[in-house]
């Protein structure tokens, strides 16, 4: 038996649909709230409506270590992708919560129950800086890291201690990622603000990564015998710039023709917040997405594919993918 943590969210329920189609008993946890609607949609969008109905769904919260001591009686390993993302400042003491106390409560649960083997969704956030940022690129205290960052580092200490105190487990840092949800959220915001007619692109580079991508390397790294040991997930590092061109592309809409300097992000969230602050509407253009935006950030993927064998798809596959599933939905 299979518990995924986050099961309703963008990656979990991608990880719903890799694991249905290996066949494999799923206990989901999702909250009264949930978008089942979103999830059973993307089903529906990879033609597997039938598995859907296969996963034994319980309403339980990462927060709640009673209701997690409860569902995982039975459970043989945990996928931990629960978790919450956002540069706002306002949600920085829920962030922190959810990320290290959810976290913290999933490994007191496992280690309880003695579960066989976790994997924990963490990000390439949690890595410091390099020319090229590897796994072994050490995280530094002082260097400036977003509220995110910082919560995702810290949760990731709550697996290591699971470790040392006897639990098996597998960590993924996954880069930017990239598939079908929600038209305004992650990658679909970009999308949406392309075929709006987007003007600028900032001089950043990031690395991205498919969800399928993701959602199958979780799968074979919790299938092996690999334990208390961490991943990149990530399949090219590409320019702002050249992945904004590449949706217009895609969508058949006019590529951001002007830069947008260093000075012009930054008086953005600034004019942003004091939007904001007169309206009562958050921004997603805040500080830390502002600064992100022009980052130039390398990662490498060498690690798992020294590991496990594995080809990623190309990031134009997974924009393909993006702009099917958004026109799917007319």
């Amino acid at each position: 038996m299979i518990l995924i943590s986050g099961a309703t969210g963008f990656l979990g329920t991608h990880l719903l649909i890799e694991l249905c189609g290996r066949g494999m008993d799923i206990r989901a946890i999702r909250r009264a709230t949930s978008d089942m609607a979103l999830v059973q949609r993307v089903f529906n969008f990879y033609g597997k409506a039938e598995q859907f109905q296969q996963i034994e769904w319980v309403v339980a919260d990462v927060l709640d270590i009673d209701s997690l001591m409860s569902i995982m009686e039975g459970v043989d390993v945990v996928y931990h992708c629960a978790a919450k993302v956002s540069f706002s400042k306002n949600d920085k003491k829920e962030m922190h919560h959810a990320n290290i106390r959810g976290t913290a409560n999933i490994v007191d649960a496992a280690l309880e129950h003695g579960i066989r083997k976790i994997c924990h969704v963490s990000s390439i956030a949690v890595l410091g800086k390099a020319e090229l940022i590897t796994d072994a690129t050490v995280w530094d205290e002082n260097a400036p890291h977003s509220d995110y960052a910082r919560s995702k580092y810290n949760a990731e200490l709550e697996i290591w201690r699971g470790c040392a105190e006897g639990l098996d487990a597998v960590v993924v840092r996954p880069s930017v990622i990239v598939g079908p949800w929600r038209p305004k959220a992650g990658i679909g915001g970009l999308f949406q603000q392309i075929r709006g007619g987007l003007k600028y692109y900032t001089g950043g580079t990031n690395s991205f990564v498919d969800v399928r991508d993701v959602a199958k390397a979780m799968v074979l790294l919790m299938q092996s015998d690999i334990k208390n040991d961490g991943f990149i997930l990530t399949s090219e590092n590409m320019p702002y710039r050249e992945i904004t061109r590449m949706i217009a592309e895609i969508m058949g809409k006019p590529a951001p023709h002007k830069f947008a300097s260093k000075s012009t992000t930054e008086m953005a969230w600034r004019l942003n917040a004091v939007k904001g602050f007169f309206t009562g509407r958050k921004s997603s253009f805040t500080k830390d997405t502002a600064r992100i935006s022009q980052n130039t950030s390398a990662y490498s993927n060498k690690k798992l594919k020294d590991n496990i064998p594995f080809e990623y798809r190309s990031v134009r596959a997974s924009l393909e993918n993006c702009q099917r599933f958004y026109m799917y939905q007319k």
